[in-house]
């Protein structure tokens, strides 16, 4: 009678050892999953540290030559930035008209500017070139 009694104890705490089981699992696999986005972004983010040093050098190297100055790549940033019909900071060459003189070198890249919603691109892109000329 006793053994009637506790089996379906017994059921239970199997029951609650599988669900902390579960439970380990899960978080093992969540944790798991953290690290490799972790780990994705700060890949991205150095990538990206690198591409914002290569552009500043460059944009530099065309100003100091004086083939290209601040307003004229304002200018280009401006009408590419509006190529897709939106002003977002944004460049989709995809989205492009297909007769659209800009296309060449910027559409070879990409999305060539950084999002910068709300912002100008002079807004989007003199932060990157003050801050590097500050590390110096």
């Amino acid at each position: 009678m006793l053994d009637d009694l506790l089996r379906p104890m017994t059921a239970r705490m199997e029951d609650v050892r599988d669900l902390q089981r579960r439970t380990q699992l899960a978080r093992r696999r969540a944790n798991r999953r953290s690290r490799l986005q972790h780990e994705r972004i700060a890949v991205l983010e150095a990538r990206l540290d690198y591409f914002g040093l290569v552009l500043a050098a460059v944009l530099q190297e065309l100003e100091t030559q004086g083939s290209l100055t601040r307003e004229r790549l304002q200018q280009v940033m401006g009408e590419l930035d509006g190529s897709d019909g939106q002003h977002d900071g944004r460049y989709d060459p995809s989205s492009a008209p297909t007769n659209a003189p800009e296309q060449g070198l910027a559409q070879s890249f990409g999305h060539a500017t950084p999002r910068s919603p709300g912002g100008t691109s002079e807004d989007s892109i003199a932060p990157v070139v003050r801050r590097r000329r500050r590390r110096r």
